[in-house]
This record gives C-alpha cells, structure tokens and sequence, in this order.
C-alpha cells in the first residue's frame, strides 16, 4: 500500500496487489493479483494478473489486463497496447479505446471515440458524440443511448446487431422534472 503527497513510481514485480493513492501515479510493474489506484494522473504499463480499479483525473492502460477494468475519470484512454481479457466498465468524460477489450463493454460517458476491438456486447450511455472510427471491431451486439446518432466512418466492423437509443437531455431543473412526468 503506498499513500504519497508526490508521483509515485511503482516498478519491477509484485506478488500480489498493489493499493496506491497519489496525485501523479505510475505502474510498470507487473502484478500477480488487483490493482487499486486513486489518484490525479494514472498510467499502467505493467502487465496486471487480475483487475484494474482506478479513480482519477486522466486514467490510462497500455498493458494486458488478464480480468476486468473499472475506470472512472475525467479522460480514460485504453492505448493501443492494450488488451484487457474481462469485461470493462467506465465513467469519465472523455473515453478513447484504440486496445483490445476480449469481454463485454459498458461507458457511461460524454464523449467515446473507438479504434480498437470489442469481442463481447457492448452497451453505452452518452450525452455527446460516438466515434467508431474506420479501425474499430465490434464483433457482439452493439446497444447506444445518445443524443444522436454514431459517426460511423468507412472500413469499421460491425458484426453484431446495432441498437440505437435517442436520449434527450436536459438542461434544466422544470425540463427535468417535465422529462419525468
């Protein structure tokens, strides 16, 4: 467990979890078991046994994840060096995965922009745009609550079935209320 006012740098291996919260956090290590974080800015490059759970500000991996990612933050990003063997759930504003998720997807976010792959079905709930840009995969059912429609460009796969929600959004507390009633 490591608790810092300052950046935190975690490297070589560790047999077990690692627990951390820091304002600016850095994982290369490699871990048998969960990793913990909560911090500012979180970077995991080292290859993770079993679940990632973060909290924070700008959240990223670039590493394997052999079981299920819960992000919540302001911009999460699963690099292109990704691969995450579970499921994934995130909350954040700005979500961009360009790795490869093996399980299912759920986001709750304002904006998503996918260039990697999803194996597994997928379901997202957006106040804002949808970018599946021309090298994403989704190969199990796609389902999609927004405000408009996804921007689908040329060349993304879509092999599932693709279901759109239109949401509305409100902006105010009597459209709220009038939404509900």
């Amino acid at each position: 467990y490591v608790f810092s006012e300052g950046r935190v740098t975690i490297s070589g291996s560790i047999d077990g979890d690692i627990v951390v919260v820091g304002p600016d956090v850095v994982i290369t290590s490699s871990s048998t078991d969960d990793i913990l974080i909560f911090g500012g800015t979180l970077d995991v490059s080292g290859p993770v046994g079993d679940d990632v759970r973060a909290v924070g500000g700008q959240l990223q991996i670039d590493t394997i994840v052999n079981g299920d990612v819960v992000l919540l933050g302001g911009q999460v990003h699963i690099l292109p060096t990704a691969t995450i063997l579970g499921d994934i759930l995130i909350g954040g504003r700005q979500v961009v995965i360009d790795g490869d998720v093996l399980g299912d997807a759920r986001i709750y976010a304002s904006n998503v922009v996918v260039n990697g792959t999803i194996e597994g079905d997928t379901d997202m709930f957006l106040s804002g745009n949808l970018d599946i840009d021309s090298e994403a995969v989704f190969t199990g059912e796609l389902k999609y609550t927004s405000p408009r429609e996804a921007n689908i460009s040329d060349g993304a796969t879509l092999s599932g079935e693709v279901k759109f929600n239109e949401a509305k959004i409100v902006t105010d507390v009597k459209s709220f209320f009038e939404a509900l009633f």
